[in-house]
């Protein structure tokens, strides 16, 4: 079996939509100090960002299914891990969905019921927070990089793509999945200058990619 040209440009559209998609999906009002009272006051903003979520988390699946058929022909056992790893991420995407939506429901019932405890209301908050953060900026991204390692390993190994790009993406990999080892110790935070420093390489990586397969791909026998 075959990647044909069409599929190629289409995998690399959709890699660029994930980026698109995942800039625009960022919630100011769930990252805020005040997040508990920002979501509730802004309850489109923060829907539409877990939808565009849920929406990346298919994107995922559906480049993994594309390339499965030519990646199993050169490395079988690679290629179940990367579709594996892919399917945990996309899981783990959409729970990330749900506690945003959790988020907001909490949010709004405490802006209808105040309560008697506010920092029990706060305790409860900061969990979900928390347990959002380390979903969808920890374990998924660590099952997501691990998956694409094992993809850039094939990559490289078949020659399908430069063996530049193969090397630099497991490179970007592995500094995302470092900055992720640090969000789930808190060592540091999410959307801070330091996350998005070791994540750059990766986002780098994959729009010079995304644009490979867009214009350069060739169907991969």
């Amino acid at each position: 079996m075959q990647t044909k040209t069409n599929d190629t440009k289409l995998i690399g559209i959709f890699m660029l939509s994930i980026i698109a998609i995942g800039i625009v999906s960022i919630s100011p009002e769930v990252e805020s100090p005040d997040f508990l009272t920002a979501a509730a006051q802004n309850a489109t903003k923060v829907t539409l960002s877990g939808v565009n979520q849920f929406v990346i988390a298919l994107l995922y699946l559906a480049i993994a299914v594309l390339l499965f058929p030519t990646i199993s022909t050169h490395g079988a056992k690679c290629a179940i891990g990367y579709l594996c790893l892919t399917a945990i991420a996309v899981a783990l995407i959409a729970v990330g969905s749900l506690i945003i939506s959790a988020v907001l429901l909490f949010s709004q019932a405490l802006m209808h019921n105040p309560v008697q405890d506010p920092e029990m209301a706060n305790a409860v908050g900061h969990m979900l927070k928390i347990s959002r953060d380390f979903t969808n900026h920890g374990y998924m991204v660590l099952a997501l990089c691990a998956g694409k390692i094992l993809l850039y390993a094939v990559f490289f190994t078949s020659r399908f793509a430069p063996r530049v790009l193969s090397v630099l993406g497991i490179a970007a990999a592995i500094i995302s999945m470092a900055a992720s080892v640090l969000v789930l110790f808190q060592v540091i935070d999410v959307v801070t200058t330091e996350y998005v420093a070791l994540n750059t390489p990766t986002a780098l990586h994959e729009v010079v990619l995304a644009f490979w397969f867009i214009f350069k791909a060739r169907p991969l026998l």
